[in-house]
């Protein structure tokens, strides 16, 4: 079960692209990956692609890799029908529970990426922004699919389609804790905090050993 975990988490970060704000560069070197990200990375918009290189290289930018993204999200369909035929009942819906969870703060992650683009980055390509756009529909599209079909397993979300700016307040929340904390909104559902986004990010990101764009052409 781990290791079909780890194949459906890495595949969200496959054909990535991303950037880290500024705005939380202070508390980043409080954690454990202090000094991974020189400040010249931050604001730096970076690509992970399919065998997990990542590049700053806007010229290496894979549009295909984004506009196939679909492709890994249905690899990542096909293990949890998989394992749901072969894993206890109990034991899927702990794997569920798993994927759901960083699939959800996902599509908060690209969806506040692609509209806070302008407030970073002066001078956008509209290339880039289109990829931006192209990652969060695809994030969108699978997180619509995976609700319907594992409805009965899945409660709640985190997600809002509305406009709102990374923060740093509270950036290590995620740091010390497996799962997102949620910030509560009086007879609201509750949604997942800009802090708690960026903090997310990071953590998916940087499960992988990497000395980002500083070391990439």
């Amino acid at each position: 079960m781990n290791d079909i975990f780890k194949t459906i988490r890495d595949n969200l970060t496959r054909s990535y692209i991303f950037y880290i704000p500024d705005t939380i560069y202070n508390e980043f070197q409080q954690t454990e990956f202090k000094d991974l990200v020189p400040p010249g990375a931050i604001n730096t918009i970076a690509f992970r692609n399919r065998k997990e290189e990542i590049t700053a290289d806007e010229t290496k930018f894979s549009r295909v890799e984004i506009a196939t993204k679909y492709n890994l999200f249905e690899e990542n369909l096909f293990l949890l029908l998989d394992a749901q035929e072969k894993l206890t009942e109990s034991q899927f819906q702990f794997l569920m529970n798993k994927y759901w969870e960083h699939l959800d703060i996902h599509v908060n992650i690209t969806y506040l990426m692609y509209v806070n683009l302008g407030k970073y980055f002066v001078n956008l390509s509209e290339n880039v922004r289109s990829l931006f756009k192209l990652q969060f529909d695809a994030f969108k599209v699978h997180h619509s699919e995976i609700k319907t079909k594992f409805s009965k397993l899945i409660k709640g979300s985190p997600f809002e389609e509305k406009t709102r700016g990374f923060s740093a307040n509270t950036y290590l929340t995620t740091q010390t804790k497996k799962t997102p904390v949620l910030k509560p909104k009086p007879k609201k559902q509750q949604l997942i905090s800009d802090a708690d986004a960026d903090a997310f990010l990071l953590e998916s990101v940087f499960n992988i050993p990497i000395k980002m764009v500083t070391n990439v052409t």
